[in-house]
This record gives C-alpha cells, sequence and structure tokens, in this order.
C-alpha cells in the first residue's frame, strides 16, 4: 500500500509540475524586463579607480581623470576618450562637483570630438551640464539639454537608462518651476522606462519625485506613500546615498505638512547619519542644517552656533549652490532667534531674485518665511506683510488648486492608461491562457479520478481488513466460548461428580469425612463460579473488584501489582464488567507472557472521561506483528471490549515494558 501512495504522489507531482511550469512561463513573457545590465565591462585600471565613488572625493580625482582622457585623445580613440569622461560626469555629479576646468574640457569635447561618436554614447555630456544648470537653479538653460537625451530612441541597457534619467531630471527642472503637471508627466515617462530596465535605484528616484510632486500640491498621503516606496526600493538595492536623500525630503514633507514628529523624525534621523560609517558632504550640510533649525526652535542656541561654524568649510569646500543655500537659511534662522531685532538677512534679500529668475519657487517659500519672521520680530508690519504676500505668491506658483487638479487629473489618466495596456496584454495572451486552463482542468479531472480511485481502494482494504479482523475475532471468540465450556464441563465431571460419587459410598468416619468432602466441593464450586462470573460484583462494584483481583494476583503468582483508583461510578455495571474483563485479561497476559516483576494498573476518572492504564516492566513485544498473529486473542479482546463501551485502547510496548492505555 505504501508503494501505491508513493506512485500516486509522483504522477500528481509531475502533473502539476507540468501545469505550473507551463503557467510560470506564461507569465514570464508578461513581466519580462526589457534590458538587462551589462555585468562584465572592460574597463582598464585607471577607468576603474575613476569608477570608484570613494575616489571621487580625493583631490587628485579630475587631475588623473584629465589625464587618462588626454591619453586617449592623443591616439584619437575618442570612444575610449569618451568613456573616461562618462565615468568621471557620473561620479563628479553624484558628489555636486561641478568643477570649472572638467567643465571646460567637457565642452571642448563636445564641439571638437562629439561628432565622430554615435549620439546615445555620449549623451552623458547633456546630462552633466543640464544638471549642472540644475544644481545652480538655471532650469530654463538646463530643461534643452535632457530633452536632447529623451529624444534619442533607446535600443540597450544604457541608452535607456539615459532616457529614464532624463526624464527624471526634468521632472524635477519642472517640479521647481512650479509647473508640477509637466513634473509629473515627465516622471510617469521616467517610470515606464526604469520599468524597463529594472533598474530599483532608479525607480526609487522615481517615487522620490511623486513624493515632492504631490508635496506641493497639497497631497499629503500620496507624498507620504511614495517616499515609504522610494526607502524600499532603496533598501533593496544597498543605495545608501539614495536612502538618506529619501529621508531627507521625509523630513521635508513632514515639516511642509505640520507633522507633530517633524522634531523627532530629524532627532533620530540626524543620529542615524553620525552614526553610520557611510558620509556624503551634501548630506552631511543637508542633515546638519534641518538639524540646526531644530536647535534654534528648541532654544539650544549654543549646539546651533558649533555645528553652524563646523559646516561652514565644508559649504565652501562644495560650493555647490544648493547646500549655500541650505546654510544661508539655516543661518538666518539662528541670527533671527538670537539676534531678534538686530537680525543679519541681507544675505537671504540678495538671494531672492536669482530664485526668481530661475523660477525656484521651493527655494523662495523658505528664504520669504524667514524674512517675514524676521520681520514680525522687528514689529516691522508692513514688510512682514509684504513678505506674506510673496510667500503666497510663491505658493500659488508651486502649487496652486488649479494645478492640484491637474496633477490629479494627469495621474488618473496615466492609470487609465495603463489599465488599456493591461486589458491588451491579457487579450494578447488569452489564446495561452485558454491552453493552460485546458490543461489545468484536464489535470485536474485526472487527479480527481485518481484521487477517487485511490481513496475508494483505501476504503475497501479498511473494510475488507476490519471484516477479516471482525471474523477472525468471532471465530476466536467462540473458540474461546467452547473451550471454557469443556473446562467447565471438565471441572465438573473430575471435580464435582468423582466427590459426589464419593459421598455416596459408606465410610467410617462418617460426619468429618464428609464435612471435609462437602467443604472441598465448595471450594471447588466458588473457583467455577469465579470464573465464570466474579462474586458479588453487581454488589461491591468496579473498585472492590479491582482490588480482589490484584490481591488474588499477587497471592496466587508471586508476582507486586498495584492499583490506583479514583473511579465514582460513572459507568453502568455492563460496562463495568467489560473494564474488569480487560483488567483481567491484561494481567493475565503479564503474568503468561511478559516475564514482568511488577505491574500498575490505574483507573482514574476525570472530565467526564475514563482513563484506564495497565503497565509492566516486562521484556515487552511487536505491537503491529503481534497483532496481525491468529493468536493474539487475548489483545483483540481488549481492543474490541473499549470499541464496544465507545472507548479507544492504545498499545505501545518496547524493551522496557507493555502499557496499554483507554480512554472511555
Amino acid at each position: 500500500m505504501n508503494n501505491c501512495r508513493k506512485r500516486f504522489a509522483k504522477i500528481i507531482f509531475s502533473l502539476l509540475i507540468l501545469t505550473f511550469s507551463h503557467w510560470s512561463c506564461d507569465k514570464k513573457k508578461e513581466s519580462q524586463i526589457l534590458y538587462k545590465p551589462i555585468t562584465n565591462r572592460n574597463h582598464d585600471a585607471t577607468c576603474q579607480w575613476i569608477s570608484d565613488k570613494n575616489n571621487a572625493l580625493k583631490a587628485d580625482f579630475i587631475t588623473i581623470a584629465l589625464q587618462h582622457y588626454t591619453f586617449y585623445i592623443n591616439q584619437k580613440n575618442y570612444t575610449e576618450a569618451a568613456r573616461v569622461l562618462d565615468l568621471t560626469c557620473d561620479n563628479l555629479d553624484y558628489n555636486y562637483n561641478y568643477n570649472k576646468t572638467f567643465l571646460e574640457t567637457l565642452a571642448y569635447f563636445s564641439k571638437n570630438y562629439r561628432p565622430y561618436l554615435p549620439a546615445k554614447s555620449t549623451s552623458f555630456v547633456d546630462s552633466f551640464f543640464g544638471n549642472y544648470y540644475s544644481d545652480i537653479g538655471n532650469y530654463k538653460k538646463a530643461i534643452p539639454f535632457f530633452e536632447k537625451i529623451v529624444a534619442l530612441q533607446p535600443d540597450d541597457y544604457d541608452s535607456c537608462t539615459s532616457t529614464a534619467r532624463a526624464y527624471y531630471d526634468l521632472s524635477y527642472c519642472y517640479y521647481s518651476m512650479g509647473k508640477q503637471n509637466l513634473a509629473l508627466e515627465t516622471n510617469l515617462k521616467s517610470l515606464e522606462f526604469y520599468n524597463k530596465t529594472g533598474d530599483l535605484e532608479g525607480i526609487g528616484n522615481v517615487y522620490l519625485s511623486f513624493s515632492s510632486i504631490y508635496n506641493v500640491t497639497n497631497h499629503p498621503r500620496k507624498a507620504y506613500e511614495n517616499v515609504d516606496k522610494a526607502i524600499n526600493c532603496y533598501k533593496k538595492c544597498n543605495s545608501t546615498y539614495n536612502y538618506y536623500v529619501s529621508l531627507y525630503n521625509k523630513i521635508y514633507i513632514f515639516e511642509k505638512n505640520k507633522n507633530k514628529l517633524t522634531f523627532p523624525l530629524i532627532e533620530s534621523i540626524y543620529k542615524q547619519y553620525h552614526n553610520d560609517s557611510f558620509k556624503n558632504e551634501a548630506l552631511t550640510v543637508s542633515f546638519d542644517t534641518y538639524y540646526i533649525e531644530k536647535l534654534v526652535q528648541e532654544n539650544r542656541m549654543h549646539e546651533a552656533q558649533t555645528i553652524l561654524e563646523q559646516i561652514k568649510p565644508l559649504v565652501d569646500k562644495i560650493n555647490s549652490t544648493t547646500c549655500t543655500q541650505e546654510y544661508n537659511v539655516a543661518r538666518a534662522l539662528y541670527e533671527i532667534k538670537k539676534n531678534k531685532n538686530n537680525a543679519d538677512v541681507q544675505i537671504i534679500k540678495n538671494t531672492i531674485p536669482i530664485l526668481k529668475e530661475n523660477s525656484d519657487f521651493e527655494k523662495i517659500i523658505d528664504f520669504e518665511k524667514v524674512l517675514k519672521s524676521n520681520a514680525l520680530l522687528k514689529k516691522d508690519y508692513k514688510a512682514a506683510l509684504f513678505h506674506e504676500e510673496e510667500l503666497q505668491r510663491a505658493k500659488d506658483s508651486s502649487g496652486s488648486n488649479e494645478m492640484k487638479s491637474r496633477v490629479i487629473e494627469i495621474a488618473s489618466k496615466y492609470q487609465s492608461e495603463k489599465q488599456k495596456e493591461h486589458i491588451k496584454l491579457q487579450e494578447k495572451t488569452i489564446l495561452n491562457k485558454n491552453t493552460t486552463i485546458a490543461l489545468l482542468i484536464s489535470i485536474i479531472s485526472v487527479f480527481f479520478i485518481i484521487a477517487f480511485l485511490f481513496t475508494n481502494n483505501l476504503k475497501q482494504r479498511k473494510l475488507n481488513n476490519e471484516k477479516r479482523h471482525t471474523q477472525l475475532y468471532t471465530k476466536k471468540l467462540l473458540e474461546k466460548t467452547e473451550e471454557e465450556r469443556r473446562r467447565i464441563a471438565s471441572d465438573l465431571h473430575d471435580s464435582l461428580s468423582h466427590e459426589l460419587l464419593n459421598l455416596k459410598v459408606p465410610t467410617e468416619n462418617d460426619t468429618n469425612q464428609i464435612n471435609s468432602k462437602i467443604d472441598h466441593l465448595i471450594d471447588d464450586i466458588r473457583t467455577i463460579s469465579r470464573n465464570l462470573h466474579p462474586v458479588m460484583f453487581d454488589k461491591i462494584g468496579l473498585t472492590t473488584s479491582v482490588e480482589q483481583l490484584v490481591e488474588r494476583a499477587q497471592i496466587n503468582n508471586n508476582f507486586m501489582v498495584t492499583a490506583e483508583i479514583d473511579y465514582h461510578n460513572c459507568l453502568c455495571s455492563i460496562n463495568e464488567l467489560q473494564v474488569y474483563r480487560i483488567i483481567q485479561e491484561a494481567l493475565s497476559n503479564i503474568i503468561k507472557y511478559s516475564n514482568a516483576m511488577a505491574a500498575k494498573i490505574s483507573i482514574i476518572e476525570k472530565n467526564k472521561k475514563l482513563f484506564i492504564e495497565i503497565k509492566d516492566n516486562g521484556k515487552g513485544f511487536n505491537v503491529k506483528e503481534t497483532l496481525r498473529n491468529k493468536n493474539s486473542f487475548g489483545l483483540h479482546n481488549i481492543i474490541e471490549r473499549s470499541k464496544a463501551m465507545g472507548g479507544k485502547a492504545k498499545i505501545t510496548s518496547n524493551s522496557n515494558g507493555t502499557i496499554i492505555t483507554i480512554e472511555i
């Protein structure tokens, strides 16, 4: 029967593997990533050094990169020269390092050598210049560079990634200029191209951009959702830098929506960043300036001043417009809090016209808040009103109600288009799915037929086994009954009959001899009677009867038997007699076959259940094998009597002894 089960399991397993492999193939076709990254790039040793982001912070990084570039230019190997510039741009852009000498070299390369190379292989030039102008806030000048890249048709991983990144950069430009509808549209396109490459870092960047767009258009719930999506993407791809950038953006979202957890979040992220071995100069400035704002609000001015002094050399070293503006806002907040009416905010006033020229409304909002606070502290309400009007004007430009509706409209339209594409894809694969469904239905039908036949076969075997056991038990019961009758007949004939005949013969010692013979006859009759039915069982009950049985077993067999009985007459007299017979049968088996030194009988009534246990310390036996034996009537007698009472008998045995447990 075990072999049959194994064969059945193998058949089902094979059918399931066939079905799911067919199904998974269809699913793979639906969700297949279009472009795979190139894992083995053949860079020379210097290019490998240039590509290492840790080396990008070294003082001689640009010098070494430009020397290597010049080496290939002198050989007129423009392809390798472009590769050197590409790797250098990637690391400099990563660290917001737009070195003047490198910018001049890149412009010279673009004018003189770029025409010799395919447009897609040199799109890094447009990307770097676009990001440079974006960093200084000149978004109008940055946009054409990114538009050049998205005009190219991607056909491999690198070109697809460049297109996705260019759409993302365009989105940032539009976002900073307050054109949130265009920011959302370009960001959605960026997500489409990143999905084709499976680039988790790029996808995380897009979600981060979504969170910023939804934040300025007053959709805080969507902003929170998308920043958390970005964090999850960065965690999966171990992008530590972007992970901290997303945490920085989360602080900004909390701050804009006046979330009461803003300062605890700043405290937590600030400590996490400074306890981490990872460091980035621009991020250090960003987190420190936010922390300074927290310290100023909490009137911890000495700590705020210390951090301002610490990061000033770092801000000068980075020489990034973004970092400088962040520092200036933090310094202005400190000045306002410390000096009140004498705060120096001229640097902020001087910066606002540049921000307006570049439509950088988000920075304008931050700066106007500082100027408004300063004016209120000085009780210059005319100036405060002016800055409030400028603040509202910047907010309206950044995320007006009309823009908010437009963003939702674009998002809904995008979801609708994606749904249509999904429906087309479903229609395209319906034939394969129908085939899969038909195959699956066939397999399930075969499975149920085989399962039915297998189950039916098992049931039939079980019924046959039970029938055979019942027949064997009945046969043994009849044989035992006849054997008992022969024994009783023999006892009556050989003992009682013989003694009664002797009473008829006259003897000299009539009275004494007759009395002795009569006593002997009475003892024989009692023994026969006790074997047929326990004496006074119906009157004295189960407990006393078992105790007497135990006492006789010890006296007659020189055998130690103990009894633990906690029984409160929960059974009818018929079932009590069955329990007695079970114990009698078990004791008989122990004495005859176990070679045990001792045995214990327990009868415990608890929670409307009766637990019976008979155990010994004998040699034990193989239960399954013995039950299959034709001469195991005693064990079957115990099992069948238990069933008759609605109970279940369990027999376990090993070299340490045998235990029979019955639960009724």
